[in-house]
């Protein structure tokens, strides 16, 4: 499993912030599941470990940063790999479920 994201620095200067404090931000919650940072350039990216929990811990993290309200903004991509398929998911596609999801 693989996670990519990447960030219209413009959006993320206009909210006080640098990309390297959202790198920052999003490396630690990654790295405390003991999940690696493989990319750290224009794309930011994750792999799995091997683990039982790495999918939910993976999930739990995308979820967490979905329902903030810096990331939908400022995301330009974050892209979901799964072991088997060379396409990626979209998960900034789904972000209308995760807004529809706060307001219920």
């Amino acid at each position: 499993m693989r996670v990519e994201f990447t960030f219209d620095s413009d959006v993320i200067e206009k909210q006080g912030h640098t990309i390297q404090e959202v790198y920052n931000v999003i490396k630690r919650n990654f790295m405390a599941k003991g999940l690696p940072c493989v990319e750290d350039t224009e794309v930011l990216a994750f792999t799995d470990n091997g683990g039982k929990k790495d999918y939910i811990n993976m999930w739990a993290i995308i979820t967490k940063l979905m329902d903030s309200n810096w990331f939908i903004p400022s995301a330009s991509s974050c892209s979901w790999y799964d072991d088997d398929s060379a396409e990626a998911e979209d998960i900034l596609a789904q972000a209308w479920k995760f807004e529809k999801r706060k307001l219920s």
